[in-house]
């Protein structure tokens, strides 16, 4: 799917102006790279980058490297271990975690909360597998 530049620009504009009293803070993500190198341009709210495969992971390492405004990581609960948390630590990026079902995040929950590594969650059955 192709990200419309001028579209995203409109999303963060309007929400910077409906938050003018600057109580939200806002947090971007996506699984695509267009978007995120879009959203790196025009906003300096916080980024995160879901990955959805390690294969994925590659095409974001110039991201990380750079140090870039990325904040975050987030990858399916099921990729995560110990080699990639170190990585992600390294980048200097929080840790964050994806369930493509809620009844995934429900079967994992208690090891996910107790993990302090893990600093976000998302839970969409929307999202990639």
């Amino acid at each position: 799917m192709q990200t419309n530049e001028t579209g995203l620009t409109y999303l963060v504009n309007s929400l910077n102006q409906a938050n003018g009293n600057q109580r939200a803070i806002f947090l971007f993500s996506s699984f695509s790279i267009q978007t995120i190198e879009m959203l790196s341009k025009i906003t300096s709210h916080p980024i995160g980058v879901c990955i959805g495969t390690l294969v994925e992971l590659k095409l974001f390492d110039d991201f990380f490297e750079a140090k870039s405004k990325i904040t975050f990581l987030a990858i399916n609960y099921l990729l995560i271990n110990p080699q990639l948390k170190e990585q992600i630590r390294y980048w200097g990026i929080a840790i964050g975690v994806y369930f493509p079902t809620h009844e995934s995040y429900l079967e994992n929950f208690i090891h996910v909360t107790n993990d302090n590594d893990i600093k976000i969650i998302f839970c969409d059955p929307g999202l990639p597998r």
